[in-house]
This record gives C-alpha cells, sequence and structure tokens, in this order.
C-alpha cells in the first residue's frame, strides 16, 4: 500500500507522539520506516571553516547528500548535523527488532520545504508529524511547519496531535477508521484508503456525513425560510440514502463490519464531537470537496480537524 512510512521530527519529546501510530501502521503494512530530521542554516550560527559530517552511530547511514546539502556552518554547523545524526539514530534503535527496516535522513534548509521535498522523492509514501512540537537550536518548530506541509504537499499525511507524554515505545491502538464524506466525489477518493487500511488492521468503518446548517441559505434568499422543513427533510433523506449506498460498497470491498453516520451541525464542530466519542479511530478524510445545498466544502475544514482532534488524521490529497 505504501513504499515507507516518512517521519518527520524536531528533536522535541512532543514531536515524538506520532512514532506509536507509526509503528502500528508500519507493522500492520510491512511499510519501512525513514526517519527524517530538518535542521534550518537560519537557526545556526555560521563560521567560514567548513566541517565533514560525522558517521552515523548504532543505526543505518543516512542518506547521501551532496556537501552543500549540509549546513555550511562550520563548527556549529557542524555539530547541529552530528546531533541530528546521533538524535535520529537513538530514535531508530528504539524500533531495533522490529519486522520493518528503518533508515535515517538529515536535511537542512527551510523544514517545511524539505520535508514536502523529501516526501515527493519516492512515489506511495506516507508522510507522518505532529502538529505541534517545540522549537530551539537546530530545531524547528514542528506545529507551525506542520500547518505548511498541510498545505504544500501532494503526498498522504499522517497528522497526530502531541501528547503529555512524548516518545512511547508502545504501539498505538487503532479500533476503527472513521471516513468523513461530504457527497462529492473528490471527498470519496479517501474511501479506497480508508478500507483498504481498515481491512489490514481488521477493524470497522464508519463513514460520516454531516447535513449542515441553511443560514447562509436563508440570508441569500429569505423567501426560502418558508420551505425550511422541505429543505431540511431532502437533505437528511439524501444524506442518509447516499451513506447507506457507501456503507453497501465498502461492504463489498471486504469490510464487513461497516456503518453510517449521519450528523447535524457545523462540518469541522460535527466532526471533531465525533471524534472525540471514538477515542482509538483513524480518521482518513480528503483534503477537498464540493459544497452545495446540504452539503460541506471539506476543504474548508480538514485542518480544523486534523489540528483540533486527539485522534491520527490521515489527510488524502486528490
Amino acid at each position: 500500500m505504501y513504499k515507507r512510512i516518512l517521519v518527520a521530527l524536531d528533536g522535541s519529546p512532543a514531536s515524538e507522539s506520532v512514532l506509536p501510530f507509526v509503528r502500528t501502521l508500519s507493522t500492520r503494512l510491512k511499510t519501512p520506516i525513514e526517519l527524517l530530521h530538518v535542521v534550518d542554516p537560519d537557526a545556526v550560527p555560521r563560521k567560514a571553516k567548513r566541517s565533514a559530517p560525522q558517521p552515523v552511530p548504532q543505526a543505518t547511514s543516512p542518506k547521501g547528500r551532496p556537501e552543500d546539502s549540509y549546513l555550511g556552518g562550520g563548527d556549529l554547523g557542524a555539530l547541529a548535523q552530528q546531533a541530528s545524526e546521533r538524535y535520529l539514530a537513538e530514535v531508530a534503535n528504539a524500533f531495533a527488532g522490529g519486522p520493518v527496516g528503518v533508515t535515517i535522513t538529515v536535511g537542512s534548509g527551510d523544514p517545511a520545504e524539505v520535508i514536502v521535498n523529501e516526501a515527493a522523492q519516492e512515489a506511495g509514501t506516507l508522510l507522518a508529524m505532529t502538529t505541534t512540537g517545540r522549537s530551539g537550536v537546530g530545531r524547528m518548530l514542528i506545529g507551525s511547519v506542520a500547518g505548511k506541509v498541510l498545505q504544500m504537499t501532494t503526498t498522504p499525511l499522517l497528522l497526530i496531535r502531541a501528547s503529555e507524554n512524548g516518545r512511547e515505545k508502545r504501539e498505538a491502538l487503532i479500533d476503527q477508521v472513521i471516513v468523513p464524506l461530504d457527497g462529492s466525489e473528490l471527498s470519496e477518493r479517501a474511501l479506497d484508503t480508508g478500507t483498504a487500511i481498515a481491512k489490514v488492521l481488521g477493524v470497522p468503518v464508519v463513514l460520516v456525513r454531516v447535513v449542515a446548517p441553511f443560514e447562509n441559505l436563508y440570508f441569500s434568499n429569505p423567501e426560502s425560510i418558508g420551505g425550511l422543513d422541505q429543505l431540511i427533510a431532502e437533505a437528511e433523506d439524501e444524506a442518509a440514502a447516499y451513506v447507506e449506498a457507501k456503507v453497501a460498497q465498502v461492504r463489498k470491498a471486504g469490510v464487513d463490519n461497516a456503518t453510517g453516520l449521519v450528523l447535524h451541525g457545523f462540518p469541522a464542530s460535527a466532526l471533531l464531537e465525533a471524534t472525540q466519542q471514538r477515542p482509538n479511530g483513524l480518521v482518513v478524510m480528503t483534503t477537498h470537496g464540493r459544497s452545495g445545498i446540504g452539503r460541506w466544502f471539506l476543504g474548508s475544514v480538514s485542518d480544523r480537524v486534523a489540528r483540533g482532534s486527539g485522534q491520527p488524521v490521515l489527510v488524502i490529497h486528490p
């Protein structure tokens, strides 16, 4: 399904909250892991003398990079490079004995750009990172970087809100896959991915459709208020029929335990509430949808759900 899972870390315990979920998915999907740390040259003072990168201890060596890809900051730049390599080696060693291989890569440059470019280097990549982190010398402020990556990348992106516990060595529990849909073909691009992951994990799929309020319609056409009850009834009937049809599609694809859920309210708020009620769910959704009467524009809520949900959110860019 995926050829590698690229994990962006900034050296903070908060950024390492993604690791248990990476371990779960990589083990079940049999997907190798690549750990990535980006050193921002602007955060490291420069000196004239250039130092060579040092070998990585107790881990697979990083990918080959031309000399210019390393910090040109002489002593402090080389120290930042070496510190990043030691840090990633330590994290990689925590995966020792697992069923998949782990490699490490240290990049240099604007963190968001380096992450996006590195993810694009190999087709079949799943990018994983947290939505919050902590900055420092040689580190990236991963909270702000995650938002930029979400906007820039076309690679599937797994986002996890950081936990207080930081790094954990155990696997994360995922007991269901939640797929929000807005009725558009674009939103349905998440169906295949969600179904495939659910089959591998052996968990059920929950398809969610939100019937949004009609306030905008009232203001644009006050005369429509008289037909409010009919509009609501039509929207609810359409949503229920749509979800029922998609549930049948998922069951036909091999996930017998698939169910549908029709919610009412503002999409982002309704979805966040639904994920809170399913604490071990994996949300799989696209960044784009299509709006209309009784529908919601999926792209406008994916960022809020990814940042606000306490559950992992896998964002697909159709």
